[in-house]
């Protein structure tokens, strides 16, 4: 009579994998709560709109703010999950940004909507 001895361990690789796969498929969701939550906490390519400037967030410690009366003009192109934002300010300084969540854009449309030309940009 052979006799089989049955590995109780086998089902850990797979349950671990199982779940790994459950967490990933929560993270990369259509909606991607969990990413959104996770850049907003972090402050990561956020902007915030006050009466006459924009604060933007590169990350938690590095930020920058424009005033309306330093920018010239600006423009965008819409991209399909972003849009890719272009600003030029009277410091002769000129700005590309990837706006992810819209805060640029809607900010620019607030503080400067009468500076968005169609510009190209010289890169």
């Amino acid at each position: 009579m052979a006799m089989t001895i049955h590995n109780k361990t086998t089902w850990l690789p797979s349950m671990a994998n199982k779940i790994m796969d459950k967490i990933m498929q929560i993270m990369t969701s259509p909606a991607g709560i969990i990413e959104w939550l996770y850049w907003r906490f972090r402050k990561v390519n956020y902007c915030k709109v006050n009466k006459t400037s924009i604060v933007i967030h590169d990350n938690r410690y590095s930020f920058r703010e424009i005033h309306a009366d330093e920018i010239i003009r600006w423009s965008v192109i819409h991209e399909m999950g972003f849009d890719i934002v272009y600003i030029e300010l009277s410091t002769g300084e000129s700005l590309k940004r990837f706006d992810k969540y819209n805060d640029l854009l809607d900010g620019l449309r607030t503080i400067a909507k009468s500076k968005e030309k169609d510009i190209l940009p010289t890169e």
